[in-house]
């Protein structure tokens, strides 16, 4: 009686999958569908990722997240020129959860002060005296100035999220939307060694249309390479606000944006059912991510304190110079382009 077969269901995976060609080798992997169906079995108990994976990738969502290098980028790219798939759905989101708490807990104070303000200024609004409170509650305004910079994030997202999937498909967009994002962090770390330390707008100051810019800023970053804190940084220092408010602005400005993501796509793991041996993984890769996000947001806020942006813009180059070179010499520089 031969060996009884193994059960197994579909998980679904993103960005990249391997396929065998001839005996014992590997095939390049060939960009796929972000959702498309990856077989693992179901009950094994065996881990789906190793542990080294588990910590590698917990790391690369932490530090990537908020230094200003894309984290998507690096997700896209990364399997491409490495040959390895990307982590399940529900590992994704755990990761990304861990990077929300860090920032939460980094600008606890900041965020509960900002929670304060909201409900100060539904009532205000409710009560006609929202103006007064825009004007006079630092809070309240910080508060009204995330909720308009938010929305053009959503619209962007809203707009782009049928051609989305597609992009995540082809690493030479990530490879070159990190040579965008190394430029313009270098170019706007020279603009803004032109400025006297402490120039720029404060919170008191920020108006509806600074707040709306970086909110655009955050959508373009729905682009593979495009990073969303390095997208909101940049922008906040165009439009005129002193880097430190900067740095804290687009971080405040994450938090309701990375939320909702991850509620968008824990919907769609928790419909796709979770493997009983991924539970242990996530929550290390959330925790890395947790730990490895609070020293990243740290060394950014040092890195635009200190005018050390091109610092990163130097790496985004690099990299994207790399992985264009690495995709032109094994063929695949225009994978998934169709």
């Amino acid at each position: 009686m031969g060996a009884q077969e193994p059960h197994y269901h579909d998980t679904e995976y993103s960005l990249a999958r391997t396929e065998p060609r001839g005996k014992g080798r590997l095939r390049w992997p060939r960009p796929c569908a972000r959702f498309r169906r990856f077989h693992l079995p179901v009950g094994s108990g065996d881990p789906i990722l190793s542990w080294l994976q588990v910590v590698a990738l917990g790391l690369l969502q932490g530090l990537t997240e908020f230094i200003p290098v894309s984290s998507t980028g690096h997700l896209v790219l990364f399997p491409a020129l490495w040959g390895q798939a990307s982590p399940p759905l529900f590992f994704d989101v755990a990761v990304h959860l861990g990077t929300l708490v860090s920032a939460l807990v980094f600008y606890a104070k900041d965020v509960g002060k900002v929670l304060g303000g909201v409900g100060r200024m539904l009532r205000g609004a409710a009560s006609g005296e929202g103006r007064r409170l825009f004007r006079e509650d630092p809070w309240a305004r910080l508060a009204t100035l995330l909720a308009v910079g938010s929305l053009p994030t959503v619209a962007i997202a809203v707009a782009l999220r049928s051609v989305k999937d597609q992009l995540v498909q082809m690493p030479v967009i990530a490879a070159s939307c990190l040579l965008l994002t190394g430029t313009m962090l270098i170019v706007t770390d020279r603009l803004e060694r032109k400025r006297e330390a402490g120039d720029g707008t404060e919170e008191a100051d920020t108006r509806s249309g600074q707040a709306i810019g970086i909110g655009i800023g955050q959508g373009i970053a729905i682009l593979p390479g495009i990073s969303r804190s390095g997208s909101c940084i940049i922008a906040g220092i165009l439009l005129g606000l002193e880097r430190g408010f900067a740095v804290k602005f687009a971080f405040l400005l994450m938090i309701p944006a990375v939320f909702g993501a991850a509620c968008y796509e824990g919907l769609e793991a928790a419909q796709e059912g979770i493997d009983p041996a991924l539970l242990s993984q996530s929550l290390v890769g959330a925790a890395v991510a947790l730990f490895s996000g609070l020293a990243a947001i740290w060394i950014t806020v040092k890195a635009v304190q200190r005018r050390g942006l091109w610092i990163f813009g130097i790496y985004c180059l690099l990299l994207g110079l790399f992985g264009l070179g690495l995709l032109w010499s094994r063929g695949t520089l225009l994978a998934g382009v169709s």
